[in-house]
Formats: structure tokens, sequence, C-alpha cells
């Protein structure tokens, strides 16, 4: 069995098409992607029965990652041979573990944004808990993997090797968009033999890394058996099993990833995704933001704490998932992944939504003092709107002939509105 993330909907492959999985099963099973792990069994054995006629056509730009919201993340680091001799170490007696924090799955398609510093790209065989793991048999591992994916544990390695050991790995490994997944997750019995699958990646047309599992030093039913006994291991939970030589970080001279470059990832008999970049404070656009995403929601909201900008987006055009930094306005807006919406500033701190309907833009009485005393100097403040329940800002309110037409001074008050302003929020479930 094949599964998708299309539009946000769980969907499964048959014969190419796209099967929606809440309306194929009535209504038993929910179409968010991440809430199937929690009745694996009951999924599958549902599945394999089920009238699966009458799919749709699949849009590559629509599919976002198998996993949108996984519990944990683990990563095992030299587990090939070749790249253990490739980075001058000797054989581990156990995985060697660390961490890539949720916050950086994206997509299987798309355009990330690269920090400062060196970024690498490891290609990567992601095995996904279908069921609660506590102290498995090793010979039973394979019975708690859901399926594998197609991953890039993509790394920047300045950051990942600063300080003493054990240095920076789970930071430097968990930059936005720095642990992409998909097209599809691929069910152990699809595969010939979910030991021995190829793994490569592609850089801009050039083959930087090429193997196959049977180089693994810890098999996946080691991996999943060594941690279970440290800890329970949930359903969604991902493990990354380690990365092949040829690195850009090991050659000489070092290659690293370029905004000018194309990456394509592939893993034999699961698909391959691919990506390109762009650098810090670039920016994207609407539609690129938009094209990035696992989910769709009727606004995106976008603010600098309570004082901030909505701007609404038609639904078919709002698949808003994994932007790092943009522009908006004339604004400099931060990425963060808050439930369904993008935030700017402290706005982020605050409890994910469940719909763009939910958030309610207001600032504090100190936020509001300060304004008072600065209407004299700064420009007109965006005063939120209500339309169907979505907060919108006037058209005019901050817009870039606004924005360039600021004195310094009133530029110096928008800094200190993203600064100071909070949020409140005003939840309303939509399940």
């Amino acid at each position: 069995m094949r599964l998708i993330n299309l539009s946000g909907r769980l969907k499964i492959v048959v014969d190419g098409l796209a099967v929606d999985v809440e309306k194929a099963s009535n209504h038993r099973f929910s179409s968010q992607p991440q809430e199937i792990f929690a009745r694996w069994e009951e999924f599958t054995g549902w599945a394999g029965s089920a009238d699966l006629s009458g799919g749709d056509p699949i849009a590559e730009a629509e599919i976002g990652p198998p996993v949108p919201r996984p519990p944990q993340i683990f990563a095992v680091g030299i587990n090939y041979r070749d790249h253990m001799e490739e980075a001058g170490l000797q054989p581990p007696d156990a995985p060697f573990v660390f961490t890539k924090f949720p916050s950086a799955i994206t997509g299987p398609y798309g355009t990330i944004e690269l920090p400062n510093g060196s970024v690498d790209w490891e290609v990567e065989l992601v095995a996904v808990i279908g069921k609660l793991a506590r102290h498995v048999d090793e010979r039973k591992g394979w019975e708690y993997v859901a399926g594998l994916t197609v991953g890039q544990d993509l790394s920047e390695r300045e950051l990942q090797l600063s300080g003493p050991p054990p240095q920076q790995f789970n930071l430097g490994k968990s930059y936005a968009g720095f642990a992409p997944i998909g097209p599809a997750l691929v069910t152990i019995d699809e595969l010939a033999d979910p030991n021995d699958v190829e793994v490569s990646t592609t850089l801009s047309g050039e083959v930087m890394q090429q193997s196959r599992r049977a180089n693994l030093i810890f098999p996946v039913p080691r991996i999943v058996a060594y941690l279970s006994e440290i800890l329970p291991l949930l359903p969604g939970d991902l493990i990354f099993t380690g990365t092949p030589s040829g690195i850009g970080w090991a050659r000489d001279p070092k290659r690293l990833i370029t905004a000018a470059d194309e990456l394509v990832t592939r893993v034999s008999g699961i698909g391959e995704m691919r990506h390109r970049f762009t650098s810090t404070g670039a920016g994207l656009s609407l539609r690129e933001a938009a094209l990035m995403s696992d989910i769709t929601v009727p606004a995106l909201i976008v603010g600098g704490g309570g004082c901030g900008l909505t701007t609404s987006l038609p639904e078919s055009d709002m698949h808003v998932h994994t932007v790092s930094h943009w522009i908006l306005e004339g604004v400099l807006v931060q990425r963060y992944r808050v439930g369904r919406v993008l935030l700017a500033g402290d706005a982020a701190r605050r409890h994910p939504p469940t719909t763009a309907n939910a958030w309610r833009f207001r600032s504090r009485s100190s936020c509001r003092a300060r304004q008072r005393t600065r209407r004299s100097t700064r420009p007109p403040s965006p005063t939120p709107t209500s339309s169907n329940g979505t907060w919108t800002a006037p058209p005019d309110s901050a817009s870039p002939s606004t924005m360039r037409r600021a004195n310094t001074g009133e530029r110096r008050y928008l800094e200190s509105r993203t600064q100071h302003c909070t949020l409140a929020t005003r939840p309303q479930h939509d399940r």
C-alpha cells in the first residue's frame, strides 16, 4: 500500500490515482494523515478488503509530507560502513542516535531556505512506527514499522560541529525544512527486500551518494529494538536510519548546497524528492509559500504580535507549510510552523489554533499606550476587520508604498511594534 498526503488529506495510491481515505471509508477514518497511525492495524485491515476504485489524478505540487506531525524524530549516525570509513571512525558498539525537531519536517517538493553556514545533504531511508513499541525483540522489529519513506537529513555543518562534545547535532540538523520526507509512505509488503533498497542523492545533475541498505551496520529491526529498550516509540514516530558515503563536507574541496542547486533524493521502490533552495532573507512569494504545505486553510495569518497583519488568500492558493523568511507587504516575516498558521515574532510562542479563524488579534494595554504616545510619528496602524470570522488588515494599512514613505522613526516604530505586541487567542475547535 502506498499512502500520500495530498493537500492535507490522506490518500491511498491505486493505479496512479489517489483514493480519499475518509470518503472511501464512509468517514470511519479521518482525512488527517497523522491521525491514521493511532489506528494503524485497524486501518490496514480495512484497506485490505475495501473498495478503492474511483481515485483522482495526483498533482505533484499538492503532495505534502506523509507524516506531517511526528511525535518524535530519531536519526542514526554512522550507520553505513562506507560512511564510517569516510569519517575515519571505528564501528560503533550500539547505534549512535541523535534527534531532529518535528518543526523541521517538510514535503517532498518545494524550496528550502538556506541558513548562513555550510549546508550538506544526507539521503536516508526513513522508518515510520505504526504502533507503540516498548522492549521489542529484534526478531519482531519489522512488525512495529508501518512503512518506509524517503528522507533527507539536511545539515548545517558549522553549527552541528560547534562547541564541545556532544556538539550541536540536534540544532544543526533542525532548521526549518531540514527534514523533508515523501513522496509516499510505502508498506513493507510493497518492497521485494526492505533490507536491500538503493538510496541515492543527486545534486544539480551530479550523483553524490549511491549505496544499498545491505551496507547498513544496524538494520531497522535492531534500531527499533535498541530505542524501545530506552523509551517508548510512539505511533507516527520517524527513524532516519543513516546515510552512506558521499556527503559534501567530507569532499576535498568541500561541496555544499547553494541557492543555485537542485537536490534530488531517491530510494528505489518508494520514489524521489526534489528541492531547490533560496538564500537567507531572499524571501518567497505567496504562491511559492502556498505550494510548500500539507494543509489547506482559508487564510494566512501573519503577525508581529497583537499589532500584526492578517492577509487572506483564496482557499485554492492556501497550502502554507514550510516557509522560513519572506517579505509580505514590505515587512520581514519569520516562519514558524504553528498549527496551520504562519506568525511573526513572539506570536509564535502561543498555542496553535485549529483553524485560521481561531485567531483574534489584539494588543496589550502597554502596547496601546506606546501606540498613543507615538501616534503623531507613526504610519497608520492596521486595524483588523472581520469578514466571515477571518481577520484581515485594511488594504492600505501596510502597503509597500506606505512602507517606502516611512521615515527612520516610523520604521523604528514598526520594529518595536513587532517586538512588544502580543497575540490573544480564541480557540475554536474544528474537530
